[in-house]
């Protein structure tokens, strides 16, 4: 028994590879901002001081890359 592959077809596992990749990229986008969320708010009063509107830009940020993620995790069981 043979399978006949036509041009637009997606492979499941080109999918899967697809999938891992984004995943990991949110994953490093996210820890990134994570990162940079952290060291503003430890900063304190040191010139580099980020606002608070900024710091909460960027925790709304992190809580959307988390939800991409999650949306990632549960749609493509990685």
């Amino acid at each position: 028994m043979s399978m006949e592959i036509r041009t637009g077809d997606r492979n499941f596992f080109m999918a899967m590879r697809e999938n891992r990749s984004m995943v990991t990229e949110l994953q490093s986008e996210r820890q990134k901002l994570q990162d940079k969320l952290f060291l503003a708010k430890t900063s304190g009063t040191d010139s580099i001081s980020v606002p608070k509107e900024k710091q909460k830009e960027m925790e709304d940020k992190v809580k959307s890359l988390s939800q991409q993620l999650r949306k990632a995790r549960i749609d493509y069981k990685v």
